[in-house]
């Protein structure tokens, strides 16, 4: 069979191009990226979550170290030690390992402009990212659906989440302004809170809860505890990834007279990324621990599972667990 009619097979057939093409990316840094499509060989220091919902595995040769910890990519790829190589992380990378890859494409945070410039003087093609709204992680899905050529499976995961999203917000709508709760986001430290700007606010938006927090103009800031005091938010939700736990907030004097310790309403998020599909299943468990009279009828777990079985193919029980309200 000649080049000619293999290449005619696949386009007809298989929907994929024989040759490879030339795609220009503009990244977070504003940097203009020229990227060969598909990638064949992609080291992920950052969202590995998203070609997870791509099925694109067999294009990806490193990933950070944090990905061998991640419950989503444990469950779905549980070969990821064997499979793949630790490169470090997105401010710590191990660039022998990196360059002895070979990688076409290396995707990482806009953590370190400096480092990314390092890697780029050494020859690799690097994309900095970082969605800063629900609409920038569907930008980016779509994004490495084109990289990886599963525009396919990236259309399917953001119809999916969009769905999921607007059922939340079609609940959020039966609120009147007057019944909508203040809450807040602590990320990090407990005076540090997530502001009017982010994936954390649109969680709290999409949920039909004010934040608390809106007049911290920046994604995240640190805060003085009498703001926070003079806030007194309804709800306080606490970053998965947050060393501080629900237990300390709640045993944290200078804390005693906010209306969410009051009332028991603190909760611990899941550890799940939100530059990922899941962060659609985190707006529903949001919504649904702020008003729970509105998802009386809703199995929000029955639901999440179904909805990680369908962008992942693994069921919600293999991934880290809704924290519980505390009684």
């Amino acid at each position: 069979m000649t080049a000619r009619v293999v290449a005619l097979f696949l386009v007809l057939f298989l929907g994929i191009e024989a040759h490879a093409e030339s795609l220009s990316v503009t990244d977070k840094f504003g940097r203009v990226v020229t990227v060969e499509v598909p990638v064949k060989r992609a080291v992920l220091l950052d969202t590995y979550e998203l070609v997870a919902a791509l099925g694109a595995w067999d294009r990806v040769v490193g990933v950070s170290r944090f990905a061998f910890a991640n419950d989503l990519i444990r469950a779905s790829v549980p070969d990821a030690a064997r499979r793949f190589t630790d490169v470090g992380t997105p401010v710590d990378v191990n660039i022998e390992a990196l360059m002895a890859l070979k990688p076409d494409l290396v995707v990482t945070w806009d953590l370190n402009r400096q480092l990314v410039d390092y890697m780029a003087d050494k020859g690799l093609t690097v994309i900095a990212l970082r969605p800063e709204s629900f609409d920038e992680v569907m930008a980016a899905m779509a994004l490495e659906g084109r990289l990886f050529g599963a525009e396919q499976a990236a259309a399917k995961a953001e119809d999916e989440a969009r769905a999921m999203m607007a059922f939340v917000a079609g609940r959020a709508a039966r609120l009147a302004p007057e019944q909508r709760r203040r809450g807040m986001w602590m990320v990090g430290r407990q005076n540090t809170v997530a502001g009017r700007e982010g994936v954390l606010s649109d969680l709290l938006r999409t949920a039909g809860i004010v934040n608390a927090a809106d007049e911290v103009e920046r994604r995240t800031g640190e805060v003085s505890p009498e703001r926070i005091l003079a806030w007194n938010p309804d709800l306080l939700y606490v970053w998965g990834y947050s060393h501080t736990d629900v237990d300390e907030v709640m045993a944290n004097p200078q804390w005693s007279q906010l209306r969410a310790v009051r009332q028991h309403a603190v909760f611990r998020g899941p550890r799940w990324s939100t530059s990922s599909p899941r962060v659609a299943a985190k707006a529903l468990w949001v919504a649904a621990t702020a008003y729970p009279e509105l998802y009386a009828d809703v199995d929000v777990v029955g639901r999440i599972d179904g909805y990680m079985r369908g962008l992942y193919g693994v069921s919600y029980d293999r991934m880290n667990p809704l924290v519980a309200p505390k009684p």
